[in-house]
């Protein structure tokens, strides 16, 4: 695992240096900090819920604004 890191860490700093493409393409950066993001909160969310005494649920909360990344994280992870 620290081997991939550190190719990434390099490939990143070349990218800068030596004006190379980054090793990975900024919308997939994006999209990943936005699953991510969605699946922090919706822990988050759980613990509250779960400190209260009832489960947090998500259904119906869907709508034509709903991105591809919000179905993804929303997702269970079982």
């Amino acid at each position: 695992m620290k081997s991939g890191m550190k190719y990434l860490i390099e490939s990143f700093y070349r990218s800068i240096v030596e004006g190379e493409p980054p090793p990975i393409p900024y919308r997939e950066i994006l999209l990943t900090a936005k699953i991510m993001d969605s699946i922090f909160a919706q822990l988050h969310q759980g613990l509250h819920a779960s400190e209260e005494g009832h489960p947090s649920s998500h259904r119906g909360r869907w709508n034509s604004q709903t991105s591809a990344a919000d179905c993804v994280a929303s997702r269970p992870l079982s």
